[in-house]
């Protein structure tokens, strides 16, 4: 079984429930996932959710003529079956589907979708879980319902324990705070300066103290961050590898963050989660985790990334007003509801659907 998953990090965890109950349907089988150089493969190595990661080149991704050379290079491991993630849905992933000679191929319309043998339309407002683990019941299994995951391991929770220090002796624990998205979808940032506003309320009204989490292309984004701040921040944006901010973000009582992969890992580790959404629809991609809360505006014009417009760059005409517009407090009153009703989260936890979506939290 080869599960087509070409996309990101957020959409990799959101990918984990499928790929559990494809091990609970088909448990003699090997599952083998093929992932885009974007390092959302972290998100799974080591995990007994899969038997192999393939790492697709993104040579392969491109031309056709490229597509078809290592599609058929795939044909040499007989797949049986091959589903491609909700997220992955292109023309690329169809040829490679289909030449990969399986006789079962599952995915959502799109072009070049008559290369498969089943083919879903996607409802609008459903959440990309829900949509991957459609894909399976397609095919008549029965798929059963597991939350998302992050496998991280012992030695990443020693490098975070380091790296975190004594932050970790606060007696209120420590906010994560994510300023970051993918560099395709800027538009999806709320303002650095709302979050170094947003981390001094914290530890001032809160007696927290905050991390910035990120990835090494978010470096700079994250110190600009701290220089805002009047209280002292730890930077850890680029500095560390994917597990090891798992697992860091599994040590925090909170973390805040945009629409991005690390709110989605900082769900699927158990940690209670403050997503803030601009653009993008909630109800789609919302973190699937054991306790979150969104903050959005629900101007007219928002959500205006959805199933209809995926694919497309995206442009505003009216300057981001749905996340310009969205104040500090807003913000911080949904982050200390959610910090207070919640007892401090476990070392390695898991996230099931359960979250509150409030134009007005």
């Amino acid at each position: 079984m080869l599960i087509l998953a070409l996309s990101g990090i957020g959409n990799m965890v959101n990918a984990t429930p499928l790929l559990a109950a494809c091990r609970n349907a088909f448990p003699e089988a090997r599952v083998h996932v093929a992932v885009a150089p974007r390092g959302s493969d972290a998100v799974i190595s080591g995990s007994h959710l899969v038997d192999d990661i393939v790492v697709v080149p993104a040579f392969a991704r491109k031309g056709l003529y490229q597509v078809a050379k290592y599609g058929l290079a795939l044909r040499t491991c007989r797949f049986g079956i091959v589903i491609i993630c909700w997220a992955s849905q292109s023309l690329a992933s169809n040829l490679l589907a289909y030449l990969s000679g399986a006789g079962t191929r599952v995915g959502y319309a799109s072009k070049g979708s008559w290369l498969l043998t089943h083919v879903l339309r996607a409802q609008e407002g459903c959440h990309e879980v829900e949509l991957n683990r459609d894909l399976l019941r397609a095919i008549g299994t029965v798929c059963m319902e597991y939350p998302t995951h992050f496998e991280f391991g012992d030695q990443d929770v020693h490098a975070a324990r380091r790296v975190l220090g004594r932050a970790l002796e606060s007696p209120k624990g420590i906010a994560a705070l994510h300023p970051g998205s993918y560099a395709d979808m800027t538009l999806k940032r709320w303002a650095p300066e709302r979050f170094a506003e947003l981390g001094d309320r914290l530890v001032a009204e809160v007696g927290m103290q905050v991390a910035i989490m990120g990835g090494p292309e978010e470096k700079e984004l994250a110190q600009q961050v701290a220089q805002r701040m009047r209280s002292q921040a730890l930077v850890l944006a680029g500095s560390l590898s994917l597990k090891v901010t798992a697992a860091a973000l599994s040590l925090c009582r909170l973390a805040i963050a945009n629409c991005s992969g690390l709110m989605h890992v900082a769900a699927a580790v158990g940690t209670p989660t403050v997503a803030v959404y601009g653009p993008t629809d909630p109800r789609a991609s919302g973190p699937f985790g054991n306790e979150s809360s969104i903050v959005r505006l629900g101007l007219d014009c928002s959500p205006c990334y959805t199933l209809r417009t995926i694919g497309r760059t995206l442009r505003c005409p009216y300057d981001v007003d749905c996340l310009r517009m969205l104040d500090v407090d807003r913000v911080f009153r949904a982050a200390v509801a959610l910090y207070e009703r919640n007892a401090p989260p476990t070392t390695h936890g898991t996230g099931t659907y359960a979250r509150t979506v409030s134009p007005d939290s």
